[in-house]
């Protein structure tokens, strides 16, 4: 998923989210629906993290 065009969507909505409400949304599925985006498909066991360190969107889980 790291690459994607979705997933670097994830990635500027991540930096909206945090440009507009001063503050990094609780975990993914506050930026899911504060975006009114649809949750993605995953392989099994796989998740998404928001780091805060790189300010980023992280896939964690099998390739």
């Amino acid at each position: 998923m790291p690459g994607t065009t979705a997933f670097d969507d994830l990635n500027k909505h991540l930096a909206w989210f945090v440009v507009s409400k001063k503050r990094f949304p609780a975990n993914v599925d506050e930026l899911l629906t504060a975006n009114r985006l649809p949750k993605p498909v995953l392989p099994p066991g796989g998740q998404l993290v928001i780091n805060q360190k790189t300010k980023t969107v992280d896939y964690v889980g099998p390739k």
